[in-house]
């Protein structure tokens, strides 16, 4: 496993924040799966703030497409993986509470009928 610096220009780093962890580089390494990048714009360090750290998940080297001499990269982006699983507990916990309060609000509604109407 290598970790690679990664400086990429400004349409680069556009389009890796809009795929969510791909980019496309020039083949001046030979990246595997499992190496990490440490991502560069110019002299600003991307990586350690949104991207931290970015684990190659896959390589495409030869494709219909692409040009020889570029590689597209699929990186693990740890930090929103772990975004998206706090959402996600976030929801479920919302809805267990929605769940229990059903049965409380039910007996609230059964009271506040005998109260205004005195039934049963």
């Amino acid at each position: 496993m290598t970790i690679w610096t990664v400086n990429l220009t400004r349409a680069q780093t556009n389009i890796f924040a809009r795929t969510g962890g791909m980019v496309l580089l020039t083949l001046d390494g030979d990246y595997q799966k499992g190496d990490t990048l440490a991502i560069y714009e110019g002299e600003r360090r991307i990586n350690w703030s949104s991207w931290s750290p970015s684990i190659v998940e896959h390589v495409l080297k030869h494709a219909p497409g692409l040009e020889s001499g570029y590689v597209v990269l699929t990186l693990n982006n740890r930090k929103a993986e772990h975004a998206e699983r706090s959402a996600e507990t976030s929801r479920e916990l919302a809805l267990r509470r929605e769940r229990s309060n059903v049965a409380l609000r039910g007996q609230i509604t059964k009271l506040r009928h005998r109260l205004a109407g005195g039934g049963s």
